[in-house]
């Protein structure tokens, strides 16, 4: 189906579809992955109960590695800020070893900076600026999504009025 068989409908349906994900990419993700400083992050200690690494489409796409706690509470290190060096050490931490964890303030559960029994495993100023990088490629996406939008806005308008010369 192509923009000029598409009803005029189904074609406003999409563009506000369009409009409605581009906020979502260009406004939200630089809402939940905003550059933070650590004055305003929550602080948390808990204990590990277990690691589970969350892949996408494709097994080399580690989208986030959820970190699974003896009091109940998950919490989770996005993919775009996990190294191999980080994998590595995660994987070799036993049950109830001692976290401290540095948490988004607007991302819940996100964790910014993580320390295993007093070692540093995942940099706070590291994290943020992984996170910024992939906020402005999100960015863009967004940017793409309302491009689409205006230009099935702007067709459903021609299309409109060749409809009422036609009449």
């Amino acid at each position: 189906m192509t923009v000029k068989t598409m009803s005029l409908q189904k074609q406003l349906i999409v563009a506000i579809a369009s409009l409605i994900a581009g906020s979502v990419f260009v406004f939200g993700m630089r809402y939940w992955n905003a550059q933070v400083e650590r004055d305003d992050c929550e602080v948390v200690t808990v204990q590990l109960e277990s690691i589970e690494k969350v892949r996408g489409s494709s097994s080399s796409d580690l989208r986030s590695v959820n970190l699974k706690c003896t009091n109940g509470s998950s919490y989770y290190i996005k993919g775009v800020c996990v190294s191999r060096s980080l994998l590595s050490a995660l994987g070799s931490l036993p049950e109830g070893t001692q976290l401290t964890l540095t948490l988004h303030p607007n991302s819940e559960g996100n964790v910014l900076e993580l320390s295993a029994n007093g070692i540093l495993l995942l940099d706070f100023d590291t994290a943020v600026s992984m996170l910024s990088k992939n906020s402005t490629a999100f960015s863009y996406i967004g940017l793409f999504m309302y491009l689409c939008s205006a230009i099935l806005l702007i067709d459903i308008v021609q299309r409109k009025r060749k409809q009422r010369e036609e009449d």
